[in-house]
């Protein structure tokens, strides 16, 4: 063979190995490639996902991503352009160790970011922030001590609910004594009057034989009309009954104007069903506690100094929200001190003994009776009120007390109250904010959840650099398919036609997910 011959034919053996080379070279930069899209994939989202809110994560541990980036105006485009930007920006950093001169071997470009899905916080009706929470919580409270928790709630609500309003009862008892005694005073004047008080008199004589001693004798203190003279000042403030300066009362007030559930708010496209059971509302009413202010525990720096109040009451006005719960504790707390009244013997001889006093001239049982029931109810009533300024100082009381954490004297009603005094601390009571805990247990949910929206709403944009901000534009979770795209590198270098060579396409989902 001919030297000429000879070096034609090695030439051609070369190109053929080197070609086979760059095809295998080609399908392992193929593979490079495909975990490449991978990692640039979840690299960018990953950028996106650490641009969250940093005030709600400060205040209220909750991660959730503007969509807005602190602007008035929501659209989903601003996220999937800040993915563009973070994706071209990594897909163009240089990848040392893995490169020619001049030349990225993994060179990739974003070609296309398709519509994503995402998820709002006022979602649902809020459910999906109640579910943020509950998940967030279950690793601090179990659902046995949950368990614990729930029956104490329901047992303290039915008892609330088996008690009598005990202004009503006193209502009618003061009634039913008026009423005897102007029927008695009319019936004596028609028989004197008439010249015929023989059998009367004798029948008076009787009722009057079996009236206590004490009948004829004036009461230092009416019960009943010691809680009348408090709902009459009651009528001009509530609170000043039962906090020692009504003058330090927070006065803020919240704009509502514009509410969660008030606005039409911007909506996610993913399809929600919450799980609402009442041990995601305990877990939920834990964290209410460990991150919202109250009476006891005020926040200054918030939009509202007492923000659990305003989960109950829903006012735009601080004092009202504060004074709805005054009046719902002392309804709590009179239904359970007439459940420990009537389960004590010797106060209710006391009771027993006033009642008769006050209405044993009519010699009516079921008159006497009635009036009992009342001064029970007002006996109750004023203890409760020792209870809340105990419960308002940071104080502990007991669901039912016992007869050495009981307080007040039933001769001396009036006395208790106008001192200011307070009960006393029991060892095995709750404080203020398991009392509210309690009551907002009974709460529908949907109510719960846009108004802890509006409280961290209006905490984020009193905040100068944060007042565009709005709570239905908080994402928390986001689902993007990105298409990446590379050229061919290695055939170019063979005797492949690169003409005909097609663009690899890498089309990767992947997801920010800030519910735990």
């Amino acid at each position: 063979m001919k030297k000429g011959s000879i070096t034609v034919f090695s030439a051609l053996c070369m190109s053929f190995v080197l070609s086979a080379l760059f095809v295998l070279l080609e399908a392992a930069r193929f593979y490079g490639l495909s975990q490449y899209a991978d990692w640039k994939g979840r690299q960018g989202v990953e950028c996106v996902a650490a641009e969250y809110q940093p005030y709600l994560w400060e205040e209220f541990h909750l991660l959730m991503l503007d969509g807005s980036y602190s602007t008035y105006f929501f659209e989903i485009g601003n996220v999937t352009g800040r993915m563009k930007e973070k994706l071209d920006e990594n897909l163009n950093q240089k990848n040392f160790g893995w490169q020619f001169p001049d030349m990225n071997l993994f060179q990739m470009e974003t070609s296309h970011i398709y519509e994503p899905k995402y998820l709002l916080v006022t979602d649902a009706d809020g459910e999906v922030l109640l579910d943020m929470i509950s998940a967030y919580m279950k690793k601090n409270l179990p659902r046995e001590a949950a368990e614990e928790i729930r029956q104490r709630y329901i047992n303290q609500n039915d008892m609330k609910n088996n008690t009598t309003n005990v202004e009503e009862t006193i209502d009618q008892a003061k009634e039913s004594i008026e009423s005897a005694r102007a029927e008695k005073e009319k019936t004596e004047k028609a028989k004197t009057d008439n010249g015929k008080a023989e059998n009367g008199r004798q029948e008076n004589e009787s009722i009057a034989n079996r009236t206590n001693e004490k009948d004829t004798q004036p009461l230092e203190e009416n019960p009943l009309d010691v809680v009348n003279e408090i709902r009459k000042s009651m009528s001009l403030s509530t609170l000043g009954l039962v906090v020692e300066n009504a003058g330090e009362i927070s006065t803020k007030r919240m704009n509502l104007a514009e509410a969660i559930e008030k606005r039409t708010c911007s909506e996610g496209n993913i399809n929600y069903e919450a799980e609402s059971d009442w041990y995601r509302k305990i877990l939920v009413l834990e964290y209410v506690e460990s991150n919202f202010s109250n009476y006891c525990s005020p926040k200054e720096n918030h939009a509202y100094s007492y923000e659990l109040e305003y989960l109950l009451g829903g006012h735009e006005e601080e004092r009202k929200n504060l004074e709805e719960v005054v009046n719902r504790l002392l309804l709590y707390r009179c239904a359970s001190n007439v459940t420990y009244l009537l389960s004590d013997r010797e106060k209710m001889l006391q009771s027993e003994t006033i009642a008769a006093a006050l209405a044993g001239f009519t010699g009516n049982p079921a008159i006497i009776k009635t009036v009992q029931i009342a001064v029970v109810g007002a006996w109750a009533y004023i203890e409760s009120i020792q209870d809340i300024r105990a419960l308002l100082m940071g104080g502990k009381i007991a669901l039912v007390k016992s007869k050495e954490q009981w307080t007040t004297d039933l001769s001396h009603l009036l006395q208790s109250f106008q001192s200011q005094t307070r009960a006393k601390e029991c060892s095995n009571g709750l404080k203020y904010q398991d009392y509210l805990k309690q009551i907002l247990f009974f709460t529908k949910d949907g109510t719960l959840s846009c108004r802890m929206l509006n409280v961290m709403e209006q905490d984020l944009i009193q905040n100068e650099e944060y007042k565009d901000c709005r709570m239905d534009h908080m994402i928390v979770c986001f689902r993007c398919e990105v298409e990446f795209a590379a050229e061919p590198l290695f055939p170019r270098l063979s005797f492949i036609n690169s003409e005909k060579l097609k663009q690899y396409s890498f089309r990767r989902e992947n997801q920010i997910n800030y519910i735990p």
